[in-house]
């Protein structure tokens, strides 16, 4: 059994809590904290068996011996709370983006190395049955020359925000805005097939308080050049295609789980990929998790901060 702590009242933590009651892994939440929204903590923490809300987190790291802290608050306090936590000798799961600069992750890497600790990112994508499928479709489409990808969602707090109410994530002092919410998962899936780019330039469509509502990045490699776009403030055809010069693959839907790909090879039949999910999309990342803690199998959780620590190149300047 894994115990853990969680930082955040929001929208995913909820999601969490449902998921590891649905799921039942061997993972119990002891506390919640939360900063301002005590009401809604106590609420989560009556509906989901939570012993303790706490709105001091040094608190919270001298009392509760939880063995991981799970943060998943507003984005530019991942950092400060994952070093806390750290600090304190907990193991941290930290909701993406991990971090907002490369030096911050290289923080924390090297003080949880100095401790022997454990940092997992909570980025969907890379663990979904789908995507490391694809990972190897996509070797069979020879030269990559054209990669497009897109995740336009109607944010369900974007009609509060053309009235002047500023949340979070829309708040760039909070590190809102559609790069670090969407467009994230089509960088992280570009880098983790081909690596990092040559080039990346960003072409944002700004708010009225500069906030990113919706751009595009634009990433060169050698041969090809990527085109990832991201929307909060409209709808649009979520996917991403990927073309080769044998073929080409089709990813439908928001790119944050790859439920579905069609992958067509000159002069042979579509062959389509479809995962019938009969589990939680939160459930495969938190239950890779477990497994590496509980093998300690700190080679595994070493490579995946690689991967990360690339990812966050591409989608900070």
């Amino acid at each position: 059994m894994i115990s853990i702590s969680v930082v955040g009242t929001g929208k995913i933590v909820g999601e969490v809590l449902e998921m590891l009651r649905q799921e039942r892994l061997d993972i119990k939440v002891n506390s919640i904290y939360a900063h301002s929204n005590v009401e809604r903590a106590g609420q989560l923490a009556d509906t989901y068996n939570i012993d303790k809300v706490y709105t001091d987190y040094d608190e919270l790291l001298r009392e509760d011996l939880s063995d991981m802290v799970y943060i998943a608050n507003v984005n530019d306090q991942h950092f400060p709370f994952a070093l806390k936590a750290l600090q304190a000798s907990r193991h941290v799961i930290i909701e993406k983006p991990i971090c907002l600069k490369a030096e911050e992750l290289d923080t924390l890497i090297a003080l949880a190395r100095d401790r022997h600790l454990y940092i997992f990112e909570a980025m969907t994508i890379r663990y979904m049955p789908n995507f490391i499928r694809l990972k190897e479709d996509v070797q069979r489409l020879g030269k990559i020359r054209i990669v497009e990808a897109n995740y336009s969602q109607y944010s369900s707090r974007y009609d509060q925000y053309r009235q002047g109410i500023v949340l979070p994530a829309f708040d760039p002092e909070h590190a809102g805005g559609a790069l670090l919410d969407l467009n994230i998962y089509n960088i992280t899936q570009v880098i983790s097939l081909f690596g990092p780019p040559e080039s990346k330039h960003y072409y944002p469509n700004r708010g009225f308080n500069g906030i990113d509502t919706s751009g595009v990045m634009i990433m060169r490699y050698p041969d090809f050049t990527a085109v990832c776009t991201a929307s909060k403030d409209a709808d649009g055809d979520s996917h991403i295609t990927i073309e080769g010069e044998r073929g080409y693959i089709h990813v439908k839907g928001v790119t944050s789980v790859c439920q579905e790909y069609e992958l067509h090879l000159r002069g042979e039949q579509p062959v389509v990929v479809k995962e019938e999910r009969s589990v939680h999309r939160l459930a495969y990342e938190f239950r890779r998790f477990a497994e590496i803690f509980e093998h300690r199998d700190y080679d595994a959780m070493t490579a995946m901060l690689e991967q990360t620590r690339a990812a966050i190149e591409g989608y900070t300047f």
